[in-house]
């Protein structure tokens, strides 16, 4: 029999919305993941593994460190920290700029302590890329990230920097 424009059209209405209902999968919702700051990397604390180098007269360690990159050299910061226990027994996080030499070199940290054997000191590192806006402007020349200086990053306190930088 011959069917009317009308009833093509709803038959084919009908058609579309079961086999668009057929299609959509629903599940559980996914985890909420954890809030951090876009190009902002930081390292595990790991103990350093220092070696004496007769040659040099140093203690040395070369930390692998994929997110140091050209573009981190050039324009972003990598702020260097030790983390350890004062004679009052107190914890306590400092540059590592204080206790050795820090070479930044692409995907490496390389570390020369002239005096002490820093072996078994807890160390992190934190990468900043530059160039984003991390809660502030990015300003031109020497200024890095929120009108700061490279050299006044590293003049903030550990805990300062975290704040800063959105690290939990």
């Amino acid at each position: 029999m011959f069917m009317t424009k009308t009833s093509r059209l709803l038959f084919a209405a009908v058609m579309f919305l079961i086999l668009a209902s057929a299609c959509t999968k629903k599940g559980d919702p996914g985890a909420t993941g954890a809030t951090g700051t876009a190009n902002v990397m930081y390292s595990s604390w790991a103990s350093l593994k220092m070696s004496y180098n007769t040659t040099d007269s140093a203690y040395e360690q070369t930390i692998t460190a994929d997110s140091i990159t050209q573009s981190v050299l050039d324009s972003g910061l990598v702020l260097t920290y030790i983390k350890y226990t004062n004679p009052a027994g107190q914890t306590q996080v400092e540059s590592a700029d204080t206790y050795m030499q820090t070479v930044l070199a692409i995907k490496s940290i390389q570390l020369y302590s002239y005096v002490y054997d820093l072996t078994g000191v807890p160390f992190r590192y934190i990468v900043v890329h530059g160039g984003t806006a991390l809660g502030g402007r990015v300003a031109e020349g020497s200024e890095l990230v929120q009108g700061f200086t490279k050299e006044q990053w590293k003049a903030m306190s550990y805990t300062e920097v975290l704040q800063r930088l959105g690290i939990q």
